[in-house]
């Protein structure tokens, strides 16, 4: 069922929307795991670390785009900042569930570190 939801979507999305969300995610979960180590609280709802990688990687987004609007032959399209925002909203929920249903990789680092 799940690979033929990601057919759908690879199908459906050109290949650059695809690498944005994708960077999203990336970035997103960089910072989720460097703010994690720093000990911001992970739960509840003051949700500091999950809130503030998905922030970076909205400012990833918007930064590429003023980028590519400073440089010649890039193509400026707010779909694209969408599309990194996007990535990083699924990789910081994709944590949460991660540790919300008690089990993974996540929930030791998160015991480990108090959270």
């Amino acid at each position: 069922m799940i690979e033929k939801i990601i057919k759908w979507i690879v199908s459906h999305l050109p290949q650059d929307k695809l690498l944005h969300i994708c960077g999203g995610a990336v970035i997103s979960g960089l910072f989720l795991g460097l703010f994690l180590a720093l000990k911001l609280p992970f739960r509840g709802f003051f949700n500091w670390a999950g809130g503030l990688a998905f922030l970076v990687a909205v400012a990833a987004g918007i930064g590429k785009e003023i980028y590519d609007i400073k440089h010649r032959g890039h193509s400026v399209e707010w779909k694209d900042a969408v599309a990194t925002a996007l990535g990083g909203l699924i990789a910081v929920l994709y944590a949460e569930y991660i540790v919300w249903c008690g089990g993974g990789y996540l929930t030791t680092f998160a015991d480990f570190y108090g959270l």
